[in-house]
């Protein structure tokens, strides 16, 4: 069976956001983004994990471990690029998508948070 589970949730790094989780003992635990803001493939990755966005715009992209340690951050202005991925120890992941405070000047907003495996 499968248990979804929807309120305000805090992600490796402290970050919060409303989402909607689910549960399965097969797959743990997924975040959906209520936006889709952006998708990635393969995964699980071993080398490149490749990344698409529905439109240009600048992105703020940081992934996490799952003790919450900043792996790497990037600015993102392309719709489709990828990140070698191939020297990360093998584990779970965490990608966080915002819009970029620095350019857009406001708090951090539009969270997007999913989850990769690296084998």
């Amino acid at each position: 069976g499968e248990l979804y589970v929807g309120g305000r949730f805090e992600y490796a790094g402290g970050i919060l956001a409303n989402r909607i989780a689910k549960w399965s003992p097969i797959a743990g635990i997924e975040m959906y983004s209520p936006d889709n803001r952006f998708n990635f493939f393969p995964n699980p990755v071993s080398s490149q994990l490749s990344f698409s966005f529905p439109e240009t715009e600048n992105y703020f992209l940081t992934i996490k471990n799952t003790l919450g340690e900043t792996i790497l951050i990037k600015s993102v202005t392309e719709k489709e690029f990828s990140v070698d991925v191939k020297d990360f120890p093998s584990g779970i992941y965490f990608v966080t998508v915002t819009d970029d405070p620095a350019i857009s000047g406001a708090r951090m907003k539009n969270v997007a948070v999913k989850k990769f495996v690296k084998m």
